[in-house]
């Protein structure tokens, strides 16, 4: 057989991380990450971030192993900064770069801006939806949260249901970021779009049977996922809600910088990141309650 590609060795690579639908936390060892990909989602969003580095590093480098561009992961990034990457995007880019090489991101030499709420703006400037299709998806993720094709192509009908103790209707997501399976709670002004979708529909079929992978991706979703994470944040704080797992009613998320003066109940934060599917409540500070 002939010699593989660089491209190929990369993606090598990165398949023998694959742990899809395994748990993170079964995967830490002595404080340190999980050196496995355990989400699909992921594993597709770090072999593009890092068959970018390997393409970057053979065309200026004429790199041929991955081991070859190790040496210039510094300078591949700081020349994404010079073009005007944000934090995030330089983040994204050095996590996939340090999972492919088995390091911390912090350790990869490279001076790592602060990812700031100011800067994250995806999906801020939505545009019409431009059929009853897209804005259906659209009402659907703003009264359930979901992802886009990662968790709504996904979802059951049997995967809804109403809870038992608490009245509420809750959406199952089975396989959700990290592979981790969630319950998602329904916003009462939202149960409404949820059921319409269900009606005719039963047991294992598709909740969003015949809509196209491109009308639930290129829908400008994470906005709505924004409207939910707001709707519910209010919703719990008219419900009284003052306690969650971690954090008491003394507990307070105080905003910083372009936020300044803001504050949030961390017992609501959490519950609501719960809801998402984040497991840190800085996330929804930083890129979900912009429309508080």
């Amino acid at each position: 057989m002939g010699k593989k590609s660089l491209e190929d060795l990369v993606q090598r690579e990165l398949v023998k991380m694959q742990a899809f639908g395994q748990k993170r936390h079964d995967f830490k060892m002595d404080g340190e990450k999980s050196p496995y990909i355990h989400s699909y989602a992921t594993y597709e969003t770090y072999l593009k971030q890092c068959l970018q580095f390997a393409s970057w590093c053979k065309e200026n480098y004429g790199c041929k192993t991955p081991l070859a561009c190790a040496s210039y992961i510094k300078e591949y990034l700081q020349e994404c900064q010079d073009q005007g990457n944000s934090a995030a995007t330089l983040s994204t880019k050095g996590a996939a770069i340090a999972k492919l090489y088995g390091e911390e991101k912090n350790r990869l030499g490279f001076n790592f801006p602060p990812v700031e709420r100011a800067g994250i703006t995806r999906d801020r400037d939505v545009k019409p939806a431009p059929n009853a299709m897209y804005q259906t998806a659209r009402d659907f993720v703003a009264a359930t949260g979901l992802r886009d094709s990662k968790e709504l192509a996904k979802l059951q009908v049997k995967d809804v249901y109403r809870d038992n103790g608490t009245g509420r209707l809750m959406v199952h997501v089975n396989q959700g970021k990290g592979g981790r399976p969630r319950e998602a709670t329904v916003v009462r002004a939202g149960e409404k779009v949820v059921l319409d979708m269900l009606a005719g529909k039963t047991g294992n079929e598709l909740v969003f049977k015949g809509f196209s992978n491109n009308s639930l991706t290129e829908n400008q979703l994470h906005a709505f996922r924004a409207q939910y994470a707001s709707d519910r944040y209010r919703e719990l704080e008219a419900d009284g809600i003052k306690i969650s797992k971690h954090y008491g009613p003394n507990d307070i998320y105080h905003c910083r910088k372009d936020q300044a003066g803001e504050h949030y109940q961390k017992a609501i934060m959490e519950i609501v990141s719960n809801d998402l599917g984040h497991s840190r409540i800085s996330v929804i500070a930083q890129s979900y309650l912009w429309k508080r």
